[in-house]
C-alpha cells in the first residue's frame, strides 16, 4: 500500500512537472536565441550599405541570418526566405516561436525609425527535445530513487508490523495447544501491544479459572468422601442386619445429606464470592450448630473422642443470628471432620459473639503443625477440606481463620444477618 501510494504520488507529480520542464526549456531556448539575434543587430546596424555583415559565431546547429524586410535572406545562415517570425519582425516587433521547422527569434534592425533588416536566429527542434529528454531522464531517475526508497521503507515497516502479529499468532497457537504459560512479548507497534496485553490478560484469567476448577475438584472430591464412606458402612451393616429397614433409612438420610453437599459445593463454585443472602434459605445459627453436633456425637464417640457443645439458649429470643444453614453446616462438618482426623482429645464447639458479629469456635486439644492449614496441597491425600471451608466462608461474606494454634482453634466469623430466601431460589 505504501509503494502504491508513492507510485500514485510520483505519477501525479511527474506528469505536470514534465510539461513544466518542457515549457521552461523552450522559453529558455527562445530567450537564448533572442539574445543571440540582438547581439547581431548591433553589427548589422553599424555596417555600411553593401558591406558584408560579420555575424557573431553560433554553436551548431544554431544558425543566424540577416533578412531584408521583404523576407529575402541577405547573409548568414538560415532559410532562403524568412517565415512568419521574419515578417512579424519586419513590422518593428521582436518575434519568437516555431517557424520554418525551427525554433527561431527574429529581431528588427531599425535605422531612422524604419526597419532596414531583420536578424533571425534559429535552432532545429531536435536540439530542444534533446535537452527536454535529458531533463526528463533526470526526473525519471529521481522518481526511481524515490520509488526504491519507498519500497525499502515499506518493506521495513511491513516487517515491523507483520512480525509482531506472527509472534502473537504463534503465542495464540501455543495456548490453543494447551501451553498456558505462553505470553505475548512487547513489540514496537503500540496497537499490536494492546492486542498482546488483552491476549495475556485473557490467558491469565483462563489460567486462574482452570486452576480454580482443578482446586475445586480436589476439594469437592475430598469433601464427598466422608458421606460416601458412611453410606458404604451403613449399606454393609444393613446387608448383615436381621431388620435392615432402620439401616436403609439411615442410608437414605445419608443420600439426602450427600445431595445437599453436592448442591452446596456447586453453588459455592458458581457464585463465589458474594453468596451471602443471595441464593440460600437461612436458619438460626444455634439450630444449625446443634444439628451438626448431633450428627457428629456418634462418629466421635466411636473413636473415643468427646464432643461438647456450648451454645447460648436463646432459640426463642428475637433478633438471633440467621445464617445460610446448609453452607454453614458444611463448614462445621469440615471443621469437625478435620478435628476428628488430625486433632486430639476433647472437641468443643462454642457459639459466641465478638464485636457484634456471630462466631463459632471449633477447638481440640492438639497443636497445629502446618504453617498454613488452608493451603491447597494436591500431593497430600488429606487436608483438602479446609481450603473448601474457607472458600465457602468467603462466599457467605464471612471469614474462617486460625485463632489459636495450641490448642488448635478454628473460628468462623459470620455476617451479622442473612436475608431469608425460598428453597426454590436456593435451587
Amino acid at each position: 500500500m505504501a509503494v502504491v501510494a508513492v507510485v500514485v504520488a510520483l505519477v501525479l507529480f511527474a506528469v505536470p512537472l514534465a510539461f513544466v520542464t518542457r515549457s521552461l526549456l523552450q522559453e529558455r531556448e527562445l530567450a537564448e536565441l533572442e539574445i543571440l539575434a540582438r547581439s547581431a543587430t548591433t553589427r548589422v546596424g553599424g555596417a555600411a550599405a553593401g558591406d558584408p555583415v560579420e555575424l557573431p559565431p553560433a554553436e551548431p546547429p544554431t544558425r543566424v541570418g540577416v533578412y531584408e524586410p521583404s523576407g529575402v535572406r541577405r547573409s548568414g545562415a538560415g532559410p532562403d526566405r524568412g517565415g512568419v517570425m521574419v515578417r512579424r519582425a519586419a513590422t518593428g516587433v521582436t518575434a519568437t516561436g516555431w517557424d520554418r521547422g525551427e525554433w527561431s527569434a527574429a529581431v528588427p534592425v531599425v535605422s531612422n525609425e524604419r526597419v532596414i533588416a531583420v536578424v533571425r536566429a534559429g535552432e532545429p527542434a531536435g536540439e530542444l527535445w534533446r535537452q527536454v529528454g535529458a531533463a526528463w531522464g533526470l526526473e525519471a531517475a529521481a522518481a526511481l530513487v524515490a520509488w526504491v526508497a519507498a519500497l525499502g521503507v515499506a518493506r521495513r515497516q511491513s516487517r515491523a508490523l507483520v512480525e509482531p502479529l506472527e509472534q502473537l499468532a504463534s503465542v495464540a497457537s501455543r495456548v490453543s495447544e494447551g501451553d498456558l504459560t505462553a505470553r505475548a512479548t512487547p513489540s514496537s507497534v503500540p496497537e499490536v501491544d494492546l492486542v498482546g496485553q488483552a491476549h495475556n490478560a485473557m490467558v491469565r484469567e483462563l489460567t486462574q479459572a482452570l486452576e480454580g476448577e482443578r482446586r475445586f475438584s480436589a476439594q469437592a472430591s475430598h469433601q464427598l468422601r466422608t458421606p460416601l464412606a458412611r453410606m458404604r458402612l451403613e449399606l454393609e451393616a444393613a446387608m448383615s442386619a436381621p431388620n435392615p429397614d432402620a439401616r436403609l433409612q439411615a442410608v437414605l438420610q445419608e443420600l439426602g445429606s450427600l445431595q445437599s453437599t453436592i448442591d452446596d459445593v456447586l453453588l459455592v463454585a458458581r457464585r463465589t464470592p458474594g453468596l451471602a443472602g443471595a441464593t440460600l434459605p437461612v436458619l438460626p445459627l444455634e439450630h444449625v450448630v446443634r444439628g451438626v453436633a448431633q450428627r457428629w456425637h456418634g462418629p466421635m464417640a466411636a473413636v473415643g473422642r468427646r464432643l461438647s457443645l456450648h451454645v447460648p439458649d436463646r432459640a426463642e429470643e428475637p433478633g438471633q443470628p440467621l445464617v445460610a444453614g446448609r453452607i454453614v453446616g458444611q463448614i462445621l462438618e469440615i471443621l469437625l471432620d478435620n478435628a476428628t482426623r488430625h486433632g486430639r482429645g476433647e472437641v468443643q464447639v462454642v457459639v459466641r459473639e465478638t464485636a457484634g458479629v456471630p462466631a463459632v469456635d471449633v477447638i481440640d486439644e492438639g497443636t497445629l503443625a502446618a504453617k498454613d492449614p488452608f493451603a491447597v496441597r494436591p500431593e497430600v491425600e488429606v487436608g483438602l477440606g479446609l481450603p473448601l471451608a474457607r472458600t465457602m466462608a468467603e462466599a457467605l461474606g464471612g471469614r474462617l481463620t486460625v485463632t489459636n494454634p495450641s490448642p488448635t482453634t478454628f473460628t468462623l466469623f459470620l455476617p451479622d444477618r442473612a436475608e431469608p430466601l425460598s428453597s426454590e431460589a436456593a435451587r
